[in-house]
C-alpha cells in the first residue's frame, strides 16, 4: 500500500532482530536510530539503556566529570537506565589527581543508591580496590531482586574483605584474583550455601610467581554447607565427603588448579558440567581427576587446558563430541610434548572432528604446536570449525630455515576445507638468536612490534597470493590487525586468485605481541 513505510511492513519480532544485529557491530548507531520515530525508539531504547559501565577514571574526553550528575539522575530513579539496565559494571577511581578527593566523595554520596535504583539488573560486575571505598557499593547490589549474575575482580596488591552476605540464589559466580585466606574461603562456603542452583562458576587466585606451592582448598569442601542445607546429612573428612545430594545444575567452571583441588571426589558435582577452563598449569590437576571424570560419564563440549597432558589425552579418547577446544600453553611444555601433539592431531581431533566448532592454539613455545602442512591435513577433517587459531611459524633468516607452511599454502588449503569458517587467527611465533632478557622492557615492546609488523606485510605481500575455489568469507585477524580477502585482478577474470588486504591496525601493537622468555622466545 502506497504511503507505508518499514516499519508498517515488517512484523515486530523481525524488526528486533535486526536491531539485535546492529547492537552487534556497533551499540553508538542506538543515538540515530532513537530519532527516527517514536516507534523505533520503543524497540531501541531497552537495548540502548541495557548496559552501563561506572567508571571512576579521569582519561582526555572529560565525560568523568559527569559522573556526579549520571549518579544523582540514577538514584533519583529519572534516568532510562533504571528501568533497562541489565548489565551494570563498576570501576574504581584509578589517578592520582586532585580530583581523587572530590571522585571518593562522589562515591560515597551517589553510588549505592544509585546501584539500588537499577531494580532489573541481572548481572553485576566489580573492579575492587584495597584502598578505595567498595563495601557499601557491594553490599547495594545485594539489594537488586533480579540479580543473577555477580562477577568482582579482586586487586593483587593486597588482600580485601568479601561483603558478601547479603547475596543469595546467585546462577552466575566469578570471582577473579582471590587472596586464598581462611576469611575468604569461609566467605565462598557461606555464598554458595545461599546458591544451590549455581550454572557457572569461575574462581581463579592471585598467586605471585614464584610463590611456592600453595596449601590448595578442595573444590568439593566449598559446598559443604550446601550439601548439609540440602541432606541434612553429615560430612566427612575433608577431600573425602560425598557430593552425589547437591542438585548437579554446575555447567560451566573455570577454576585455578593450585589454589582449589580437583580430587576424584568431586567428579559427582561436575554431573551436569559441559564446560571447563583450567586457569594456569594443567599439571596441578591430579591425573585421578580427569579419570573421574571419564568414569563419571562427564563429557566436556567445552575444555580449555594448557599443557596438554597424557591423563587429558586420554580423557578426551573416551567420547566424542568436543565442540570448543583450546590449548593455552604459556608455561613449559612437558618432556614428552612430541608425543602429546602427534596423539592430538592423529588421535584426538578425528574422535571429536564432527563436532569441533573451535579449534585454539595460543601461547606456545616455537616448536611445539606450530602449524605444519601434515598437522594441516587432520585439522581439515574438522568440517564444522567455525573459529580456528593457529600458531604460525615466521621464521628470521637466523633460523636457516622455510616456514613449516608457506602463507599461501597456508591460506588456500583453509579456503578450500573450512566451508562454515567465520575467523582465521595467526600467532606468529619464531626462535631467534639474541637473548632478548638482557633488553628493556621498551626495547623488547619495539622489537616484537617490528616483528608484527613485518608479519602483517608479509600476509599482505604477493607472495601469500593464493588459489582456492572460491573466495574465502572468514575474517583473517594476526599481528594485532584485521584483514579480508580480495580477488587478484579484476574480479570479472575469475583467475581463482585470491589475496589479504589489511583493513585495520591495532594501536596496542606498540605492547608485546608475545611474553618473552629467559631463552629469548616469543
Amino acid at each position: 500500500m502506497l504511503g507505508q513505510g518499514i516499519l508498517d511492513v515488517l512484523p515486530t519480532e523481525t524488526l528486533d532482530m535486526v536491531i539485535q544485529e546492529t547492537q552487534k557491530c556497533d551499540r553508538n548507531n542506538f543515538c540515530e536510530l532513537r530519532l527516527v520515530c517514536k516507534a523505533l525508539n520503543e524497540l531501541v531504547e531497552p537495548k540502548a539503556f541495557s548496559t552501563v559501565v561506572i567508571q571512576f577514571d579521569m582519561d582526555g574526553s572529560g565525560k568523568w566529570r559527569t559522573i556526579p550528575d549520571f549518579l544523582s539522575s540514577l538514584a533519583s530513579r529519572t534516568s532510562p537506565y533504571a528501568f533497562t539496565i541489565l548489565w551494570a559494571r563498576f570501576d574504581p577511581w584509578q589517578n592520582a589527581e586532585s580530583e581523587r578527593e572530590i571522585m571518593f566523595a562522589c562515591q560515597n554520596q551517589w553510588l549505592a543508591p544509585a546501584i539500588e535504583s537499577l531494580v532489573q539488573v541481572e548481572r553485576v560486575g566489580f573492579v575492587v580496590d584495597a584502598i578505595q571505598p567498595y563495601h557499601d557499593a557491594v553490599s547495594a547490589s545485594a539489594k537488586l531482586p533480579r540479580l543473577q549474575n555477580l562477577g568482582i575482580i579482586f586487586p593483587t596488591t593486597a588482600p580485601v574483605d568479601m561483603p558478601l552476605e547479603g547475596f543469595s540464589n546467585l546462577s552466575i559466580i566469578s570471582f577473579i584474583g582471590l587472596t586464598m585466606t581462611k576469611h575468604v574461603i569461609e566467605c565462598l562456603k557461606r555464598l554458595l550455601a545461599r546458591c544451590p542452583f549455581i550454572t557457572d562458576l569461575a574462581l581463579t587466585a592471585h598467586i605471585k610467581p614464584g610463590t611456592a606451592e600453595v596449601d590448595r582448598v578442595e573444590l568439593g569442601c566449598l559446598f559443604e554447607d550446601g550439601i548439609l542445607q540440602l541432606s541434612g546429612t553429615s560430612v566427612a573428612v575433608a577431600g573425602t565427603h560425598t557430593t552425589s545430594s547437591l542438585p548437579s545444575t554446575l555447567k560451566t567452571s573455570i577454576i585455578s588448579p593450585r589454589a582449589f583441588g580437583m580430587s576424584p571426589s568431586c567428579a559427582p558435582l561436575l554431573r551436569a558440567l559441559t564446560s571447563l577452563s583450567i586457569s594456569g598449569d594443567s599439571a596441578h590437576v591430579p591425573i585421578s581427576f580427569w579419570k573421574a571424570l571419564q568414569d563419571s560419564g562427564i563429557c566436556l563440549q567445552d575444555l580449555k587446558v594448557g599443557p596438554l597432558l597424557q591423563p587429558i589425552v586420554d580423557y578426551l579418547l573416551s567420547y566424542s563430541g568436543i565442540r570448543y577446544f583450546k590449548l593455552d600453553s604459556s608455561g613449559r611444555d612437558p618432556e614428552d610434548a612430541e608425543n602429546m601433539i602427534h596423539q592430538f592431531f592423529y588421535s584426538v581431533l578425528p574422535m571429536h572432528q564432527s563436532s569441533m566448532k573451535e579449534l585454539a592454539f595460543q601461547n606456545t613455545k616455537p616448536g611445539s604446536w606450530v602449524i605444519t602442512k601434515s598437522y594441516l591435513d587432520r585439522v581439515s577433517l574438522c568440517k564444522n570449525i567455525e573459529c580456528l587459531n593457529l600458531v604460525y611459524h615466521f621464521p628470521m633468516e637466523e633460523d636457516n630455515g622455510p616456514p613449516t607452511i608457506a602463507l599461501a599454502d597456508l591460506f588456500g588449503k583453509i579456503s578450500d576445507n573450512f566451508p562454515r569458517l567465520q575467523t582465521l587467527k595467526l600467532f606468529h611465533t619464531r626462535k631467534h638468536q639474541t637473548n632478548l632478557s638482557s633488553l628493556t622492557y621498551s626495547e623488547r615492546r619495539v622489537f616484537i612490534r617490528s616483528i608484527s609488523l613485518l608479519f602483517a606485510l608479509q600476509i599482505t605481500s604477493h607472495k601469500s597470493h593464493f588459489s582456492a575455489k572460491r573466495q574465502p568469507q572468514f575474517s583473517l585477524r594476526a599481528a594485532g590487525s584485521t584483514f579480508a580477502s580480495a580477488p587478484v585482478g579484476p574480479l570479472e577474470s575469475g583467475s581463482g586468485y585470491y589475496r589479504f588486504d589489511q583493513l585495520d591496525r591495532d594501536e596496542r601493537l606498540d605492547g608485546p605481541v608475545f611474553s618473552i622468555d629467559d631463552e629469548g622466545f616469543y
